[in-house]
Parts: structure tokens; sequence; C-alpha cells
């Protein structure tokens, strides 16, 4: 079972300040983050959380189907070369 606190991915981006400023941020979603979004009954659908959050929470439903049983590690890495994964490298996107 995956637990809370674990790291389940990270996503680098660039915020833009009041003034106009741009500064790099590096966002770490962890597996607790990804189920209070999935449980969340009103959640956040802006931009950025449809190219962060629910990426995350579809990475997470794959792992956990895998650690359950429930998918073979064929389904599980067909699934994730789907989101655009690849192991060590940053996700593209298509």
């Amino acid at each position: 079972m995956l637990k809370d606190d674990h790291l389940l991915m990270e996503c680098e981006g660039v915020a833009v300040l009041e003034d106009g400023s741009r500064h790099p941020v590096m966002l770490h979603i962890t597996v607790g983050d990804a189920r209070a979004y999935a449980a969340d009954p009103n959640p956040c659908r802006c931009e950025d959380c449809r190219r962060t959050i629910i990426p995350a929470v579809r990475m997470l439903g794959l792992q956990e189907d895998f650690l359950a049983g429930r998918i073979t590690e064929k389904q599980l890495k067909r699934g994730l070369k789907q989101m655009g994964y690849v192991r060590g490298e940053p996700i593209r996107r298509h």
C-alpha cells in the first residue's frame, strides 16, 4: 500500500507574480495530495490542476491497481506510456 507521504510526481513550472516577474517553481505531489483531490466532491478544474493533479491521480490509480493485482505489469507500463511517462524522464505531453 502506498502511504500518503510518498512522493508521487514532481512538476516544474513558472509562477508569474502580480508585478509581472516570473519565478521557477517545483511542485511536489504526494500520494496524499492525489487522494485528497480524487476524494474532493468539488475539485478544482483550473488549467493548472488539469495539467498536474489529474495526471497524478491517474498515475496513482495505475500504481494501486498494479499493487492490488488488478492489472498486470504490461498493463501498468501501457497505461504509463499512454500518459507520456518514460522512466527517469519528464512526462511528455502529446
